[in-house]
């Protein structure tokens, strides 16, 4: 498992993953915001916005939740996995 993590200009956290073949994850995402997550993408595809689920599906993200306390909870499967928080 790889894992590089940055925050970007506007305070965007941004969290680079890699899952080895025939494995799978729980990665927690913590959004910035005092506000929780407004948003949550993966490679640029929307997956969470305003408190709802906004994809129908991306490659290899097999649920998303976002918690109370700020913390994006994604399960995924193998491959290569660009997140962001706004």
């Amino acid at each position: 498992i790889a894992v590089n993590w940055r925050v970007a200009n506007g305070g965007v956290f941004e969290l680079d993953v890699e899952i080895p073949a025939n494995a799978a994850a729980t990665v927690h995402v913590p959004c910035l915001s005092a506000r929780g997550c407004s948003s949550l993408t993966e490679s640029g595809q929307l997956l969470w916005k305003s408190g709802e689920r906004a994809s129908p599906r991306v490659a290899g993200v097999r649920s998303v939740e976002v918690q109370e306390d700020g913390v994006a909870i994604v399960r995924v499967g193998s491959g290569r996995f660009s997140f962001a928080t706004a």
